[in-house]
């Protein structure tokens, strides 16, 4: 199947900082240890910690019985909501420069790529914070009440999993208000489902 030079172009925009960044993830496993001075917090379930990523390490470790499955998970899901990201700035932005420019800047960020290759909740929060950037970009003035509801859940999640994220969760009420002035679904509605899917996980 041959593409059209211009959707070429647009994939290759995207397949390339993916692999790039995963060439940099791979080149930054040395500068931390798989397990840090707090990844045994997180290990063995400590009181002062939420409890949304422990029972994530637990699970994977009990699971596959090697901590390396957290790592291999960590990183997967990560380049998921990176592709989504690019792929959403792409269609919003129409411009394979724009795109391209903020694949390689964050690819090549070894420093947050190298906490994909330890037990610590950065990389989830980086995870989450790339689909709540691909959410707003993709639904910035359409009125879209999954998208919106779905932003919440992943604001959720970052507070779920880091309490100190509460600040996201403020800011994250102005965007959505500020995003929807006009919109058909209108700021009223979309804080609503906003904070259904925000609320839905700080419930469990």
């Amino acid at each position: 199947m041959s593409y059209p030079h211009g959707k070429l172009a647009e994939l290759l925009t995207i397949l390339l900082p993916t692999i790039i960044c995963s060439v940099v993830i791979w080149k930054a496993s040395g500068i931390f240890h798989i397990v840090e001075f707090d990844s045994g917090e997180y290990i063995d379930f400590s009181a002062h910690r939420t409890a949304a990523y422990p029972i994530i390490v637990r699970s994977l470790t009990t699971l596959f019985q090697s901590a390396y499955a957290v790592i291999l998970f960590q990183i997967i899901i990560y380049l998921v909501s990176f592709v989504i990201l690019l792929l959403c700035v792409q269609r919003r932005a129409q411009s394979v420069f724009i795109t391209g420019s903020l694949g390689l800047t964050l690819s090549l960020n070894i420093y947050l790529q190298a906490y994909h290759t330890t037990i610590l909740t950065e990389s989830i929060a980086f995870t989450l914070s790339n689909l709540c950037a691909a959410i707003l970009i993709s639904d910035w003035q359409t009125g879209n009440r999954n998208r919106v509801l779905c932003f919440g859940l992943c604001i959720g999640l970052l507070i779920a999993l880091k309490p100190a994220f509460i600040s996201h969760g403020l800011a994250a009420f102005i965007i959505v208000f500020i995003s929807n002035v006009g919109s058909r679904l209108g700021s009223g509605r979309a804080l609503v489902a906003f904070a259904c899917g925000m609320f839905a996980v700080l419930a469990v």
